[in-house]
């Protein structure tokens, strides 16, 4: 298989960004609908490309595709679920990124979002506790 040359190489990258970011847009927003429509045609185009006998690098990127529309297909889910349920304002939430080296990022942005305070960031805050000297009986508290 001839591989594509560094223009449409780059073209493909920036398609599939706007797609990803078109993805998350749909998450944050709760549109199940949409995103099964979409993994379904990915799954599809996968089934072809196995067919077809595509080199392993080839399917294992469109497989990468299909894990993370269905990451977003079940953010959409619990989204869509936490606005019917009343807990979640009906504007839309940003959702930062499916990865997980990205977690810390994605609770402070909804924690900034929704108004709340972060544990996260409150670790980082709150001064470790005060020792006893070493001179002070065992039951006697902590200076402060």
């Amino acid at each position: 298989m001839e591989w594509p040359s560094d223009d449409k190489a780059a073209r493909l990258t920036q398609t599939w960004r706007a797609k990803k970011a078109k993805y998350q847009k749909y998450a944050s927003k709760g549109k199940v609908e949409k995103l099964e429509r979409a993994l379904a045609r990915q799954q599809a185009k996968l089934q072809q490309a196995i067919d077809n006998g595509k080199p392993n690098i080839f399917t294992e990127h469109k497989k990468a595709k299909c894990d993370f529309t269905t990451t977003m297909l079940r953010t959409a889910m619990l989204v869509r679920n936490l606005k019917t349920a009343g807990l979640m304002r009906r504007e839309r939430v940003k959702v930062v990124s499916a990865l997980p080296q990205f977690a810390e990022a994605r609770a402070a942005a909804y924690a900034a979002a929704y108004g709340v305070p972060y544990a996260g960031a409150r670790r980082a805050e709150t001064p470790p506790p005060a020792e006893a000297p070493a001179d002070a009986p065992a039951d006697a508290p902590a200076a402060a």
